[in-house]
């Protein structure tokens, strides 16, 4: 840090955390932090540079030391080198405490090891006491079966077999009469030895007793055990041919097994009306069903099965007797195949329904649907195009009988005869033999109704049309005026609508009163209309418009 000057430090006037002191380091402004209780740099901010290179940098790292723990190092009294677990290094005259706790030394070649190192061999791992050690398999040593007295027989003046070489004459040098506890007398051929409790003597197999016990081998025993067949099981032994290895044990399992095992007896006829077996059926006894009938409640069609799941099942009962293996909607085959269908033969097999099943591969979003085109191939359709290959598009008129809303338990609209539309049964519109429909229980919330508005009439005969509106405005002015009143509702119901006339006194007006459309009104008098303002009128019929009530509502309204 030549460039560094001591003059240049100066303490901050606001330290952020512990003293720290402001460093001009190659025109570089540096931080320079101690810690507040004990006046240490901090790790972060402190670093050793090489004094001529100043790129090489040694920094100090505390993280891995546990929290509120001060670790220590003793530097020994001498020039070192730091030797560290990341480098390789060579360590001299340097001791590892054979008592320590985990010490260890791995990968050592025996390269490694000085020759002139002379290791005694008790310092090796104990092998069992007094026995010959030997290279084992691996070429490591291991004990022997072989005794340190056993070796001391080996007389070490010549090899082993010079030895028994050696010994060779003596034993054949001698006939077994020259032995001193052996007695033999005219030996022949097929003779043994036989200890007669003070001397060995030749004997026959009779002499010794040896050819009546094979004889009757059934009397060899040791003890009160048998030793060999008795002659009824020597007749039974006589009757097995083996030509191979058998595991009796595997056998007795097998053959334990089969007392659980699904055993088919044949055929049986449910029509005779009892279960097969008669009354003697095992467990596992297994028929197939050749006639359909009804034993005990429960039916039986060809190619069913019946098993036994008790022994001696009832022929009545089928309860905690009998299972019944339903067979009839087995599928046998699919398109003419059978057994394991694969889904390359079952597309083949559907060639001729699907012919380019193969060919329009997966769908290309999600809801889309396989549809006959009509050209004899299949495509995939989705969104409008879906609905009108369904015939439910815009274009065309599908029929329903009902239709849930929401869901079947909820709201059920539904058609019960011609013209009326139901509502979980109560009827709700019936379109009327003249046009008109009916709505049944409702209840009507912020309705409004369409106005006709006529605007300035300009006198004649002004038609107020009720399909369009049962609101009407008009205004009269030029000259009489002529209303006449049309379409009104069937005659059995009531109608009305009101009217909103302005200036209606400024002229002559003239309300129908023709035979089959007349106003009739209150006390047999008409209002007076406003020349210059606005009246409300009410008009009502009940008979399809043969007689109007009309009603003044409100007259100059201001």
């Amino acid at each position: 840090m030549a460039d560094t000057k001591t003059s240049a430090l100066t303490e901050l006037t606001a330290p952020v955390s512990g003293i720290q002191f402001a460093v001009n380091h190659a025109g570089t402004s540096k931080r320079l932090t101690f810690d507040n209780a004990i006046g240490n740099l901090l790790d972060n901010l402190f670093a050793v540079k090489d004094s001529a290179d100043l790129t090489k940098v040694l920094n100090f790292q505390c993280s891995g030391i546990a929290t509120a723990t001060t670790r220590t190092w003793t530097w020994p009294d001498a020039n070192d080198t730091v030797v560290g677990k990341a480098t390789t290094d060579t360590f001299t005259n340097k001791s590892i405490d054979q008592d320590g706790t985990g010490n260890s030394i791995t990968n050592i070649a025996n390269a490694s090891i000085k020759a002139a190192a002379a290791i005694a061999l008790n310092k090796l791992a104990a092998i069992t006491a007094s026995r010959v050690p030997v290279a084992d398999a691996s070429g490591f040593f291991t004990a022997s079966g072989v005794t340190a007295i056993v070796l001391g027989y080996l007389d070490a003046t010549s090899s082993i077999q010079t030895q028994i070489d050696g010994k060779i004459s003596d034993i054949t040098g001698d006939n077994l009469s020259a032995l001193a506890d052996a007695t033999i007398t005219g030996i022949a051929s097929g003779e043994l030895l036989k200890w007669n409790g003070s001397a060995w003597i030749n004997n026959t197999l009779a002499e010794a007793g040896i050819q009546a016990a094979l004889t009757d081998s059934d009397d060899i025993t040791e003890g009160a055990t048998n030793l060999f067949l008795t002659a009824a099981e020597r007749t039974k032994v006589g009757n097995i041919t083996i030509t191979q290895a058998v595991d009796l044990d595997q056998l007795e399992s097998d053959v334990a097994a089969l007392d659980a095992a699904v055993v088919l007896q044949g055929t049986w006829d449910a029509s005779a009306g009892t279960f097969p077996g008669s009354g003697a059926a095992q467990a596992g006894a297994s028929w197939i069903v050749s006639v359909g009938g009804t034993v005990d409640s429960e039916v039986f069609v060809a190619n069913d099965r019946i098993v036994a799941i008790t022994d001696n099942a009832s022929t009545a009962t089928y309860a905690a007797n009998w299972h019944k293996l339903d067979y009839t909607d087995q599928v046998l085959s699919v398109a003419t195949l059978t057994g394991a269908i694969t889904a390359a033969n079952l597309r083949i097999q559907l060639g001729d329904i699907f012919p380019d099943l193969n060919t329009m591969g997966a769908a290309a979003s999600d809801g889309e649907v396989m549809v006959a085109t009509g050209a004899g191939a299949m495509a995939w359709e989705s969104g409008g195009t879906l609905r009108t290959s369904a015939g439910l598009g815009t274009g065309n008129s599908p029929q329903f009988t009902g239709v849930e809303i929401g869901h079947a338990s909820d709201t059920t609209l539904a058609r019960s005869a011609a013209g009326i539309v139901t509502i979980e049964g109560t009827r709700l519109i019936r379109a009327g033999d003249n046009g008109d429909s009916e709505v049944s229980k409702i209840n009507l919330k912020d309705i409004g109704e369409v106005t006709n508005a006529i605007g300035s009439i300009g006198g004649g005969t002004q038609d107020i049309d009720l399909t369009l509106g049962n609101s009407v405005t008009a205004t009269v002015d030029t000259s009489t005026t002529t209303f006449t009143f049309s379409n009104p509702t069937a005659g059995d119901e009531a109608c009305s609508f009101t009217l909103e006339l302005t200036n209606g006194g400024s002229q002559t007006v003239n309300w129908p009163s023709a035979t089959g459309s007349i106003v009739m009104w209150p006390g047999g008098t008409e209002p007076t209309l406003t020349a210059a303002g606005v009246d409300i009128l009410t008009f009502m019929t009940v008979d399809g418009g043969a007689v109007w009530y009309g009603f003044a509502a409100g007259l100059d309204m201001q």
